[in-house]
């Protein structure tokens, strides 16, 4: 399906324009590229137990037409992610945007975080693609100002690009108010499980099944 969708997004949440092609709907997929890092990537897993496919098996068992692609790299900042944006998302439909904890443990400035954060959205939509944002909440160990202005970054671009916004990669598997994390989810400290993955598959999946066109999810349109 890849170029023939024309997308517009309305209060975050994606419609189809009155004039959009959905060329041979039963055999097209929606392309959707899951840009971030090493939580995206899936740092120790193995590829069957990464994001990108855990968020694959859980679109096609509702029967979404969507096809879902990795471009998580592991280690990467959000400035990193913006210098290959083009080549990762060549011939897509649309793009995920996964990143801060990197830049967050490098102590970068939120404000230029948000720069980055808000040329990727920029770049997306100048490319014509359908564009979502996942957020991130920083520990209380990063103090109460640097706290307060990372965790402000996603839900004040959501706002000013009116995107859709996941407000937070690791919920379900970490308190946001404490950082405490539940173990049995974790690699490390850091990283989640297999199992872990499982539960945030599910929830973006729940998300993009809200904001996602109903035509390319397989849910009815009111």
């Amino acid at each position: 399906m890849s170029g023939t969708l024309s997308r517009g997004i309305e209060r975050g949440e994606a419609s189809m324009d009155d004039d959009m092609l959905l060329q041979d709907s039963a055999s097209q997929r929606f392309v959707l590229v899951l840009l971030g890092d090493s939580l995206t990537q899936g740092y120790g897993l193995s590829p069957q137990q990464a994001l990108s496919a855990q968020l694959q098996r859980v679109l096609d068992s509702r029967g979404a037409k969507v096809e879902v692609r990795n471009a998580g790299v592991s280690g990467e900042t959000s400035a990193q992610g913006l210098m290959r944006f083009d080549r990762a998302t060549t011939d897509v439909d649309g793009v995920v945007i996964q990143f801060g904890g990197n830049d967050m443990l490098q102590g970068r400035s939120p404000v230029a975080i948000r720069a980055d954060l808000s040329d990727l959205v920029a770049r997306a939509r100048t490319r014509k693609l359908w564009v979502g944002l996942v957020g991130m909440k920083a520990p209380p160990i990063a103090g109460a100002g640097y706290r307060t202005a990372f965790d402000r970054i996603y839900r004040n671009l959501a706002e000013e690009h009116v995107v859709p916004l996941y407000p937070f990669y690791f919920e379900g598997l970490i308190d946001a108010q404490t950082g405490s994390g539940r173990p049995e989810f974790f690699l490390d400290r850091v990283h989640p499980s297999a199992q872990g993955v499982v539960v945030v598959a599910a929830g973006i999946a729940n998300w993009l099944t809200q904001t996602l066109p109903p035509e390319i999810m397989g849910r009815r349109s009111n």
